[in-house]
């Protein structure tokens, strides 16, 4: 009987030929699973990612494990190491200090330092600024992250970009915003930068960094000579943008409503700026 199970199954497979539409589903607890994209730097259509909270299963099966777990609900008890923490805090200025703690570079996984500082940002709110710098292979992460959590309505922004004086901006993207310049057919969801606090023309250039402008490659080709094109003609657009040549408008949409986008009037938005705040749906929320 599994004889004949499989032979259907793989039958079934080789009639999978192109010729007929069917779904794939990819599942990775551990979130390490990649789809490319024939659209990039496009959005693809048929493509859906969902991400999901871990349930305690699958956290065992991937050796995560909290302390009262190995320990034993009954094991040691935690009162007094809680307290030690706190009194430690107490005395610390997060507001004046720059706090190190050691972690392990991204990219080749020796031990370095992460600073992580605490800056408010005017009109706006507080944020944490930590930066990474790896003194064994030279790699350099600078992430921003909201020190106020989820807020209770998500934001989109639109802005024209017209030239030097909108370059200038300060612009915060949080690690949930996504990011859109409909006039060169750019989309990317939230995690093709990581959370950035820098200026319009500061993302504008991390954008052409990470399409290839400049070693980067957030968008693998893989060879596609139309895919290669876009690309090219995207990175065409966005130099055209940066030398003044033209004007595009830059949209950040946050569920969240952590992203930011200084307004050059002291009354609101300005005449090139548009902030919107919206209710999420349920699938942003969950």
């Amino acid at each position: 009987c599994s004889c004949k199970k499989i032979s259907a199954v793989i039958k079934q497979l080789r009639q999978l030929d192109g010729s007929t539409p069917f779904v794939m589903i990819l599942k990775d607890i551990s979130g390490n699973t990649f789809v490319e994209n024939p659209n990039a730097p496009s959005a693809d259509p048929y493509c859906k990612i969902e991400y999901f909270e871990r349930t305690k299963e699958d956290n065992h099966k991937l050796g995560i494990y909290t302390s009262e777990e190995v320990q034993g609900e009954n094991g040691v008890d935690k009162k007094e190491d809680i307290d030690s923490i706190v009194e430690k805090t107490e005395d610390l200025d997060l507001a004046g200090e720059v706090l190190t703690f050691h972690t392990n570079c991204p990219s080749c996984g020796s031990s370095c330092d992460t600073n992580m500082k605490l800056i408010n940002i005017p009109h706006f709110k507080e944020v944490v600024i930590m930066a990474t710098t790896c003194d064994y292979c030279g790699h350099r992460t600078n992430e921003v992250k909201s020190a106020g959590g989820v807020e209770p309505l998500g934001i989109r922004i639109e802005l024209t970009v017209r030239g030097r004086e909108d370059f200038s901006r300060d612009l915060l993207k949080s690690e949930t915003c996504s990011l859109e310049i409909p006039e060169l057919e750019l989309e990317g969801g939230p995690h093709i930068l990581c959370g950035k606090f820098t200026t319009v023309e500061g993302l504008l250039q991390d954008i052409e960094k990470g399409l290839g402008g400049s070693g980067g490659n957030l968008f693998n080709v893989f060879g596609d000579s139309r895919r290669g094109k876009r690309i090219d003609n995207v990175l065409s657009g966005l130099a055209d943008v940066l030398s003044c040549k033209r004007q595009v408008t830059l949209i950040l949409n946050d569920p969240a409503g952590n992203s930011y986008i200084q307004s050059l009037s002291d009354d609101g938005p300005d005449s090139a700026l548009k902030v919107v705040h919206y209710n999420r749906t349920y699938d942003q929320n969950e």
